[in-house]
């Protein structure tokens, strides 16, 4: 019979009776971990034809009572399953911490089989009360699956949450401490704590409130005792490095496979704070194992390492590019000292910076990413030092000025006067010229010198093709770093020169179509004033025979070239 303050009549309660023995058949199919039989379905269309015949009648009574007995039935089952399982009595109390993930993991999994049987056998129940309220459909909070995980976090979890979480954080530090952990069970209860959340306006506030606040600390702690054993170890702060790399890389690993990826940046930050911004900023400048030292000791993949955890802490890269700055500046300063003091001469000092630089940007791009932070730092230490006034010793009591603008294109007017290099080797060597080049401040300077240098090459010494096309390629690159106008005289002189080859070709021409013999072999350089350094134009009384051809010579331009007028540079003569 029904109780006087039940809605149900007594066809309910037979139909209810019927609904606890399928609910007690389903909990058994489950927790054997049996697969879905023909029993199991047929239950299901039982049940759900039950829950129509329930509330066909007086629904909005029925219905708040119907989901009331549901609720305590299921609250009911699993508070008793869960002292069964733990045999914790009354004050349910978890046993060790294996067993606790074990097997409340498998009562979760088995209780979300039951939640499926809900949300499908009394699916009605949840359309009836959204009818009630005039909604499409149920919201969360008024869901079955709601009741459901609200009855397993009440029922089972609440009951040895403690132990439970000290599990989870348990197995995490045997994976840490390089055990065998169970990350499978750890996996499962942490997303049985977001799952549990469902409905909330924060799914993850439980996961949050009970498991990762305790994790992050567990970690803080775990970090801080591990990083200051590993600096206190032999070459300890060598292997540092190293040792925080694969530390923060298996963290990421491990949240990956066991964690939500909403711990992933708290994790992340919590390593960075202890293992990073406590140790690295004084790494960095550690004299014996820094970063100094690291790049002394060409010791690449820990300069790599290096640049991807500053990467990771704020102001770390700058620190690190500050120490760059500084090395370099060093071992300028150092080349630059060998010059001076005649150790190395210009050559050999021109070829130890370019040297320097190509390690340098070397580094850069394969283990700094080419950072601009490191770009920068590494510029401005190379302009430090090249763009310094050096005095070199020519005599025990006598030094003499010396700057890079005009060492570079002394050292471009030997490579070009020398054997010429294949295209390689040329190509490479432009590359460093040109590197240099882009870091000297006094621009102007440099061009003056290699002008009046260039002027010799084309005049004095003997230019064969290749060394002609070597010149055009300076030049070029040239043009294509300072703009046309700055290579505007000497792309000039080389065409005068071109220009006057062709000349001399029509004058010698016209001499033999006339007949007329010069007596001498003529040749006639014209140079176009404001494109070539000045020269010295003295007076001079020519022979006889050279003042002839040379007169000759003039008339003939001057019929080609109205208006111009030929000045001889005797200095620039020979005989």
């Amino acid at each position: 019979m029904a109780s006087a303050s039940s809605a149900f009549s007594a066809a309910d309660e037979a139909s209810w009776a019927q609904i606890l023995e399928d609910f007690q058949r389903i909990v058994g199919y489950a927790r054997e971990g049996s697969t879905v039989n023909r029993d199991s379905v047929s239950n299901k269309m039982r049940t759900h034809q039950l829950c129509h015949s329930i509330l066909y009648t007086n629904i909005r009574e029925k219905s708040r009572e119907f989901r009331q007995r549901l609720q305590n039935l299921v609250e009911n089952d699993l508070r008793e399953t869960t002292a069964t399982l733990f045999e914790t009595g009354s004050e349910c109390q978890a046993r060790t911490g294996v067993e606790v993930l074990c097997t409340l993991g498998n009562l979760w999994q088995n209780h979300q089989v039951v939640t499926g049987w809900f949300e499908k056998s009394f699916k009605h129940l949840e359309t009836v009360t959204a009818s009630m309220r005039n909604l499409a459909t149920i919201p969360p909070q008024d869901s079955l699956r709601y009741m459901m995980y609200n009855c397993f976090a009440t029922g089972a979890y609440g009951r040895v949450k403690q132990s439970y979480i000290e599990a989870m954080l348990a197995e995490i530090d045997k994976a840490r401490s390089g055990a065998v952990a169970n990350c499978g069970d750890v996996s499962v209860g942490a997303t049985m704590l977001i799952d549990l959340g469902f409905g909330e306006a924060d799914v993850a506030k439980l996961y949050r409130e009970d498991f990762e606040k305790a994790f992050l600390e567990a970690t803080r702690v775990y970090y801080h005792r591990a990083s200051a054993e590993v600096l206190h170890q032999e070459n300890g702060r060598w292997r540092f490095v190293e040792w925080a790399e694969q530390r923060v890389a298996e963290e990421a690993r491990r949240t990956a496979q066991c964690l939500p990826s909403i711990t992933a940046e708290p994790l992340q930050k919590v390593l960075e704070r202890v293992i990073l911004k406590t140790h690295l900023p004084d790494l960095l400048v550690d004299m014996d194992c820094g970063f100094e030292a690291l790049v002394v000791a060409s010791k690449a993949e820990d300069q790599r390492r290096m640049f991807t955890l500053c990467k990771r802490i704020d102001g770390g890269l700058a620190k690190m590019a500050a120490v760059l700055r500084e090395l370099i500046c060093k071992e300028g300063a150092n080349l630059n000292a060998a010059f001076c003091k005649g150790e190395k001469d210009l050559v050999s000092y021109v070829e130890a910076v370019m040297e320097l630089q190509v390690r340098y940007e070397e580094m850069l791009s394969t283990r700094f990413e080419k950072c601009l932070v490191f770009s920068t730092a590494m510029k401005t230490g190379f302009e430090t030092f090249i763009n310094v006034t050096m005095y070199r010793e020519v005599k025990e009591d006598k030094k003499v000025k010396s700057f890079f603008a005009e060492i570079l294109p002394t050292f471009c007017d030997v490579l070009l006067k020398k054997e010429q290099p294949s295209s390689e080797q040329f190509a490479a060597k432009l590359d460093g010229i040109m590197g240099i080049f882009s870091r000297i401040s006094d621009k102007q300077l440099f061009e003056e010198v290699y002008r009046r240098q260039l002027s010799k090459r084309l005049l004095i010494t003997k230019t064969d093709s290749d060394q002609a096309d070597h010149e055009r390629e300076i030049l070029a690159r040239l043009q294509v770093a300072m703009g046309s106008a700055y290579v505007s005289k000497m792309t000039e002189m080389i065409n005068d020169l071109e220009n006057s080859r062709k000349l001399q070709g029509e004058f010698l021409e016209e001499c033999r179509s006339i007949q007329v013999a010069l007596g001498l072999d003529l040749s006639v350089q014209v140079l176009r004033q404001g494109c070539w350094p000045s020269y010295p134009v003295d007076a001079m009384n020519l022979p006889a025979l050279l003042s002839t051809a040379y007169e000759r010579f003039r008339q003939f331009y001057s019929r080609k070239n109205s208006g111009r007028v030929l000045k001889l540079v005797h200095s620039l003569g020979t005989l």
